[in-house]
């Protein structure tokens, strides 16, 4: 029963999972966001859809993933690598965390009013904003798409850090994240 629960080296069953399914879920969010037009018309309103709903998904996923975080151990960072490299990992998630929870509550705010808000068409959720709020659900529209170019660049950070010390300092740290593995 120990590997669902994380431990001092590695990360356990489900903070895996909770890790593999919402970076799936943002890899998706950020295509259907960056290439809704591409998408042909008749098609368009689905995939918003899809993209609304998936975004609230994030949403309860990421609140789930904390929860899970300050109730389990986080496997350590090894004592050899310094301050910097520590801080730099700390910042880093703590900006993905907030991203993942900004993200998602931004395109919740915008959301229009006038139409029902649908979790995948299983049951309607309450907007946070009415339709007279114009000028809060532009600035959520706006930090929006900022967030989503944040999210990018700090995915790709993310993904190089991990790349970093699996090749350069050969350590644990990407494979004790990875399905299956174990250090």
């Amino acid at each position: 029963m120990s590997h669902w629960f994380n431990c001092d080296d590695r990360y356990g069953t489900i903070a895996k999972w909770l890790h593999w399914s919402m970076a799936l879920c943002f890899i998706v969010m950020l295509i259907m966001g960056n290439y809704f037009n591409a998408f042909p018309k008749e098609f368009r309103p689905l995939i918003y859809q899809l993209h609304k709903s998936t975004g609230l998904l994030l949403l309860a996923l990421v609140i789930v993933r904390m929860f899970w975080r300050a109730l389990n151990q986080q496997p350590h960072i090894p004592a050899e690598y310094g301050r910097i490299i520590r801080w730099a990992g700390l910042l880093a998630h703590g900006a993905l965390y907030g991203l993942m929870v900004a993200m998602p509550l931004s395109g919740w705010l915008f959301a229009n009013p006038k139409r029902p808000l649908m979790f995948f068409n299983w049951f309607e959720v309450p907007h946070l904003t009415s339709i007279d709020q114009t000028a809060l659900r532009r600035l959520a529209y706006d930090a929006h798409g900022l967030l989503a170019n944040a999210c990018i660049v700090l995915i790709g950070v993310h993904i190089a850090a991990g790349l970093f010390h699996h090749f350069i300092l050969k350590d644990n740290i990407l494979t004790r994240m990875l399905p299956q593995c174990k250090p």
